[in-house]
């Protein structure tokens, strides 16, 4: 294990649905959950519970972490701003029921009324709706971490998009590089959440949290008293 740097190069925005660090152990267990449900695994999420082959780990009094910082973002040069917002709409589209009827597909008929023969576009999973998401415009992005070159580059080389909406355009990554870190940023992995009262990386504030220390974030349930960086 070695301290790496690792940077992504954006082609495209990416869609922005919370304001939650971007760690890059959720990124790193994403590809592990992925690769094992491509083998048949029939609980791929529990398989990336343990990192241990690509990150070293910190223990601290209030728990431990995965060695890998959250995501730091390069804005382009030439844009005056890193966020902004798109509107969007999805459309009702109760021709392609009513095709797939005719096909024979009667699975289809459970979104039409029974008394009626009519598709409700206003409610439900066939209603019409506009949203407005928010993007993030950036050139790069960077995470640091101690863990294992190869294993690490080999996961991160199958990354072809990051975020949602990934179907449409959206985070499109154009290149990955896994480096040496410099000697001033070996420590960087400690700008990510870390649990409360540990040490952070010297010279950066830190601000008390409720958020799961390790992937995957989203399970509220994981969730402690903790800190992230004021980055």
């Amino acid at each position: 294990m070695q301290p790496l740097k690792i940077v992504f190069e954006m082609k495209s925005p990416i869609i922005v649905d919370n304001e939650n660090p971007f760690h890059l152990d959720a990124l790193l267990a994403s590809c592990v959950c992925e690769e094992a449900q491509q083998l048949g695994s029939e609980n791929a999420w529990a398989e990336a519970d343990d990192l241990g082959a690509y990150l070293d780990r910190a223990t601290f009094d209030e728990g431990w972490v995965w060695k890998a910082s959250a995501f730091q973002f390069t804005p382009h040069s030439h844009m005056p701003f890193v966020l902004s917002q798109i509107n969007m709409l999805r459309r009702s589209n109760p021709e392609s029921v009513y095709d797939a009827l005719d096909r024979g597909e009667w699975e289809s008929a459970r979104k039409i009324n029974p008394d009626t023969w009519k598709i409700d576009t206003g409610s439900g999973q066939n209603r019409t709706y506009q949203w407005i998401a928010q993007l993030r415009h950036v050139s790069h992005m960077t995470a640091w971490c101690v863990g294992d070159e190869h294993a690490i580059r080999d996961a991160l080389s199958r990354v072809r998009a990051i975020g949602k909406m990934r179907r449409n355009g959206f985070g499109r990554v154009g290149s990955v590089s896994v480096d040496a870190a410099p000697p001033q940023e070996r420590d960087h992995w400690m700008l990510r959440t870390m649990p409360r009262g540990a040490a952070g990386l010297p010279g950066v504030a830190y601000e008390p949290v409720i958020s799961p220390l390790r992937a995957p974030y989203w399970r509220k349930t994981n969730a402690v008293i903790a800190q992230e960086p004021l980055v």
